[in-house]
């Protein structure tokens, strides 16, 4: 009687999971020219690009368990092909860019490039929203911001450095504004 090998050995979990990740890439790559593959949620700190993220992803929520601050949900049905897959909800608190969720990814879905900490996102500011910008003193965004230059005032008004901003969120969510002057837009 042969022994099976390391290999060949394999539990009804790994199979399932197995075939539902192989059955998302088959059915991906079928539909992809189909479905819009721009980016509509701020993802986990080293996500690949879109298509290859949701082709890789095994939704296994490994990444959301690991997350300290909380932030990482999955999306639920009305998503289409990105079903399952982690984003960042930046509204209550931010991403401190921990790389815990980097490190729990078993299935290469986020990967750190060159060791340096990815940009995941982009701060947007709403004028109309904005307190400075009705001549009030505020400045939580800017003096919350752990990247030195990325937010800062030009003659009374909020700026972001789109290359040092790397999307963290601490600005948004540091917002008094009672609406929020400040969003994240994914990259």
């Amino acid at each position: 009687m042969k022994v099976p090998s390391e290999i060949e050995k394999m539990n009804r979990r790994d199979f399932l999971k197995s075939n539902v990740k192989s059955l998302f890439k088959t059915v991906t790559i079928l539909v992809q020219d189909h479905f819009d593959t721009a980016r509509k949620h701020v993802r986990p700190p080293g996500a690949l690009n879109e298509s290859s993220f949701l082709l890789t992803c095994s939704r296994c929520g490994d990444c959301s368990i690991s997350c300290p601050q909380g932030i990482i949900m999955t999306l639920d049905t009305g998503s289409g092909a990105a079903v399952g897959t982690p984003y960042l909800n930046l509204e209550a608190n931010p991403c401190t860019m921990c790389m815990k969720c980097v490190d729990a990814c078993r299935d290469g879905a986020l990967e750190l490039k060159n060791g340096r900490k990815p940009k995941i996102g982009r701060a947007v500011v709403i004028r109309n929203n904005c307190i400075a910008e009705r001549q009030t003193i505020c400045d939580y965004c800017v003096r919350s911001c752990p990247q030195p230059g990325a937010l800062s005032f030009v003659d009374g008004r909020l700026q972001v450095d789109s290359d040092l901003c790397n999307g963290c969120g601490h600005c948004a969510s540091s917002c008094i504004a009672e609406y929020r002057a400040i969003y994240i837009e994914p990259v």
